[in-house]
């Protein structure tokens, strides 16, 4: 009985994963939002329905660059725009997830 409540288990948490995936149209779809010094612009491709690339294509801020490189990172193997702040870089990265979260938008429709 303890095994099959493992089992049980095991499949209704890969079903609220799945369930909670999401899926977006194939393509490339652009996002903005206003950063620190200035609008930050980002390119999100989107592959069999997922997350594939996330490119920051522009961005005047100075602060937190970091941010540019691993917040595409976070959001590509998350397959989501909903993933932790860059510690030291939270406008720059709220900023990324904006842009992204707007892009994705488009993408859902």
């Amino acid at each position: 009985m303890h095994t099959m409540k493992k089992q049980v288990g095991w499949v209704l948490a890969s079903l609220v994963l799945v369930a909670g995936a999401a899926e977006y149209k194939d393509g490339v779809y652009a996002g903005k939002a206003g950063g620190y010094s200035g609008p930050v612009r980002v390119a999100v491709t989107v592959k069999d329905g997922r997350i594939a690339d996330v490119e920051v294509t522009s961005s005047q801020d100075r602060r937190g660059r970091k941010a540019l490189k691993e917040m595409p990172r976070r959001m590509v193997v998350a397959n989501s725009a909903d993933v932790d702040a860059i510690s030291g870089a939270t406008v720059l990265s709220d900023a990324i997830k904006t842009a992204v979260k707007s892009a994705l938008k488009e993408a859902a429709q």
